[in-house]
């Protein structure tokens, strides 16, 4: 019984001379379990009589089979994972191109129009602008890159690129952007390119560029107070090629020796709480390196916890075969005593270096003060012939030095050369002429031009403007309107600030900033009540906390219902604009900002606020109206929403209940026809309208009949309209049982800001803007017009935004 059919027919094979045999197969256990054993069979020989027997050995082989399933079963997982990596990396890699073509498209418009216009005759503050567009926009390219060159990093295809470049042309560009942010932390930022190394160079100035601007940026970012200093020096420079050394110093928050071993790892930071204050995602180091690497040199760092960093790395580059050279001058530069003047050390030593590689003799000094007691008390020895001074120092900036030097005749024939940030003031070029400056050079200064400046000032050259320096400006683009007042400017990029703050300045009004959502909040509930601000506007991702929760938290604070909030987001998608309205913005503004846009936005909104606060107070003064408790109305929220005003809530409840009796029948008789989109926009309609006065019952309800709808398309919707039913009769029949219909609309044609609201009310319609309605029924009755105004309200029911704005004109131009 225990021998099967087949181990017979193995035995008799044995018998037969045919050697061991084994096999694998399946055996019942006493217990009844099947299970896979390794079957063999041989012969043994008696020794003395010289039988043969058979020796059969079982051995239990369940688990090595179900080891070996797995292992085929792991293999074939591999071979699926390998495919679907594959096909990952194709998608990412075709997300990435697509991504690149659809924004380099337009920015690429942007920087080449940008340059094109900075060719042409503009006033300084045009050239600002236009400077400050390409370096944003440059920086936009500049996080584009990252992403795709780590890609192409992970995937051994990036490419370094040999084209002629002008590396003074590279830290000019850098500095465009650095300075800036430089100087608004208040940081001193110094260049310097010694004096025996090629500017014109073979190479990939991109990629340097990348590389200089991320560790710049850094050393900005890591440091409060001090300096950057961003220096190159030569180390190698036999024949066509060259080897050059580039260091980025600061004196920042530096780095121990744990925190350093952790740099240049992809999306890693020195430290977690450094992503957390000032951001960023680890990926810039990581691809530094690499290109670094990739241009024929290494990186190196040195930092002390607490005491700054020092960023160090080489390149390899061609020399172009002709050298910039500069012009022999007419006068020689042994002969001329230059006394240089300069707060910060490290600029104030590139500069003497620069100057006496032109073999000039230079006097330096580290003060106004220094310098003017200096003139003073070794003018006849030393004979200077030019002045060489930065604008903006401690205690003495240079203007004032200027100032005191051109009041004393003995120093009438000096030579002044100011030197300036790359964002220079418009008062240093308005007392150039009175103080007789020969020449403003921006700050890193090209050698070239230095030099040029200099020579050209000796011969008497008034040269206050050269390619790099902007003109004095000469017309405003946008004059002050009539309508004034102060904003909150919530912006956590500098750039953006000075853009938004100027094109306020601009349109006559003030501003403060807040740099995030916090920020902003503290200013609001600093302000009073009603807030000094007439209108906020607020940028929508920032760090610390962004817009939109920064908007929701001010909402909560009932004396700020009223005060108008308009969103500023470079995010256009479709949706964005909902959630801003969703939550409690006024408007909406895209970035880049449209300057018409931005103003005729301003000045609506401006307008109803200064209407809503004084139309307010003057309600609650004459139409105090009490109302009585309600069921599923929170009257208190209700009233906050609406500033406090009694009458005006009064009013709403009543157009609630008339206008929406039929609600429920309205609603169902939509879903039952197959007309779902009017069901959901007539929900959503209420679900805002319950939300605004306080049924909050009523809105949770119409939320979850609204999603319900999205998951169903319409179908099975009895499951949730006998909850929505239930709660909304309940409130009509407290509003038919509580409220009466015994006060009149109040008459605002004796408000002296009715124009105004009026105006703001024709910007709506020009816009097609469904803010009109909300906007007209604020204004209520204007004596005189009650025909026209009824006549306005039913046809913006319609959407009939151009008839009303006639009647609008008509009443507008006959109000005095």
């Amino acid at each position: 019984e225990y021998l099967h059919e087949e181990t017979y027919q193995i035995v008799e094979k044995i018998i037969k001379g045919q050697g061991l045999q084994f096999m694998e197969t399946e055996r019942i256990t006493k217990h009844g379990k099947l299970v896979d054993v390794f079957f063999s069979a041989s012969v043994i020989i008696d020794p003395e009589n010289g039988k043969k027997s058979v020796a059969i050995t079982e051995r239990d082989i369940t688990q090595q089979k179900i080891a070996e399933e797995q292992i085929l079963q792991l293999n074939e997982n591999l071979k699926i994972n390998v495919h679907n990596a594959e096909t990952a990396n194709r998608t990412k890699s075709q997300f990435l191109a697509n991504m690149s073509h659809e924004i380099r498209t337009p920015l690429n418009a942007v920087i080449g129009l940008s340059h094109l216009a900075l060719k042409t005759d503009l006033s300084p503050k045009q050239t600002d602008y236009l400077k400050k567009i390409q370096s944003s926009s440059e920086s936009l390219l500049g996080i584009i890159n990252d992403i795709l060159d780590f890609s192409k990093i992970e995937s051994g295809k990036i490419v370094i690129e040999e084209v002629n470049f002008d590396l003074e042309e590279v830290f000019q560009k850098l500095a465009d952007v650095i300075t800036y942010k430089g100087q608004a932390k208040g940081l001193e930022i110094a260049f310097g390119i010694d004096s025996n190394v090629p500017t014109c160079l073979i190479g990939d100035a991109v990629r340097l560029e990348q590389v200089l601007s991320n560790l710049c940026s850094n050393a900005v970012k890591f440091t409060d107070r001090g300096e950057v200093v961003v220096k190159v020096s030569l180390l190698e420079g036999e024949g066509d090629c060259v080897k050059l050394q580039f260091s980025v110093k600061d004196t920042g928050i530096g780095m121990d020796q744990k925190q350093i071993s952790k740099l240049f790892q992809p999306f890693t930071q020195a430290d977690e709480s450094i992503s957390r204050k000032y951001g960023g995602t680890g990926l810039g180091l990581s691809i530094m390196k690499r290109l670094v690497e990739l241009m024929g040199g290494d990186v190196s760092v040195k930092s002390e916890s607490g005491k700054g960093s020092k960023f160090v790395f080489t390149i390899c580059a061609k020399k172009q075969k002709d050298q910039r050279k500069i012009p022999l001058p007419t006068i020689d530069p042994r002969d001329l005593n230059v006394l240089l003047v300069d707060d910060n050390t490290s600029s104030l030593k590139i500069i003497k270096e620069a100057l006496e590689s032109f073999s000039f003799n230079v006097t330096a000094v580290d003060s106004a003060i220094q310098a003017i007691h200096f003139l003073k008390n070794n003018y006849n020895n030393k004979q200077i012939k030019v002045l060489l001074m930065d604008w903006k120092m401690p205690e003495m900036d240079g203007l004032e030095a200027a100032s005191i030097i051109r009041q004393d005749p003995q120093f009438s024939d000096i030579r002044i050369i100011m030197m300036s940030n790359s964002y220079a003031h418009e008062s240093l070029y308005q007392r150039s002429e009175e103080l007789k400056i020969s020449a403003i050079v921006m700050k890193p200064a090209r050698y070239s031009i230095l030099y040029d400046s200099i020579m050209r000032a000796i011969q008497n050259e008034k040269i206050v403007n050269d390619p790099d320096i902007r003109q004095k400006e000469t017309k405003q683009e946008y004059s002050p309107q009539t309508i004034h007042g102060h904003i909150l400017l919530v912006e956590d990029n500098e750039i953006n600030q000075q853009v938004a703050i100027e094109l306020l300045e601009g349109f006559g009004f003030t501003s403060e900033v807040a740099s995030n959502g916090i920020e902003a909040i503290e200013m609001v509930k600093k302000s009073g009540s009603p807030s000094k601000y007439h209108l906020v506007l607020m940028d929508l991702q920032m760090p610390v906390m962004g817009g939109i929760k920064a908007t929701q938290k001010i909402r909560k604070l009932r004396e700020y219902q009223q005060l108008p909030i308009i969103a500023m987001t470079a995010d256009a998608m479709v949706g964005v604009k909902e959630k801003c309205l969703e939550v409690g913005m006024t408007d909406f503004i895209t970035k880049p900002i449209n300057p018409a846009q931005m103003l005729e936005t301003i000045e609506k909104w401006m307008a109803w606020r200064e209407m809503a606060v004084k139309t307010s107070s003057l309600r609650r003064k004459h139409q105090e109206v009490k109302i009585p408790p309600l069921d599923g109305v929170d009257i208190d929220d209700g009233l906050n929403r609406v500033g406090g005003n009694t009458k005006l809530y009064h009013d709403l409840l009543l157009k609630f209940r008339d206008n929406h009796s039929n609600f429920i029948a309205d609603l169902t008789s939509k879903l039952t026809t197959g007309n779902e989109e009017e069901a959901r926009r007539l929900l959503h309609t209420i679900k805002g309208m319950s939300g605004n006065l306080g049924m909050t019952k009523l809105y949770e309800v119409c939320m979850e009949t609204e999603q319900h709808l999205k998951n169903t398309n319409g179908a099975h919707t009895t499951d949730v309209i006998g909850p929505l039913s239930e709660e909304m009769n309940k409130v009509l029949a407290s509003l038919n049982k509580q409220l009466g219909r015994d006060h009149k609309e109040p008459d605002l044609s004796e408000a002296p800001d009715i124009k105004p609201l009026l105006n703001a009310l024709a910007a709506l319609l020009k816009n097609n803007d469904p803010d009109a309605v909300k906007l007209l029924k604020e204004i209520g009755v204007i004596r005189g017009y009650e025909k026209e105004i009824k006549k306005m309200n039913k046809g913006l029911q319609n959407y009939d935004f151009e008839q009303s704005l006639v009647i609008l004109t008509k009443i507008n131009s006959q109000i005095k």
